[in-house]
């Protein structure tokens, strides 16, 4: 049950307060917007230190840039991570 809570609700919200709160907000408010999504999401892909997820996890992360982007709110990316989260967990259990 408590790698159900950090994995599917810890790191989420944990990661999108970080990469598009802190980060992405921060970093928008002084470059270019597109130019911010794409190195946000690279960090975000990086990060994982996993060389194969790479690629997926910097899709993911423009995803979830975007999201919260375009609604100006944390909630869209952090549901649509959630949901990632949860489904990666299901499918390996």
């Amino acid at each position: 049950m408590a790698l159900v809570a950090v994995v599917v609700i810890g790191a989420p919200v944990v990661e999108e307060l970080f990469y598009r709160g802190l980060l992405q907000r921060s970093l928008a408010a002084r470059f270019n917007e597109g130019a911010v999504l794409v190195v946000v999401a690279a960090v975000f892909a990086l990060v994982h230190f996993r060389p194969i997820e790479i690629p997926g996890l910097f899709v993911f992360g423009l995803i979830l840039g975007w999201a919260a982007l375009r609604s100006g709110r944390l909630g869209p990316a952090i549901t649509i991570h959630v949901g990632f989260n949860l489904t990666g967990l299901l499918l390996v259990l």
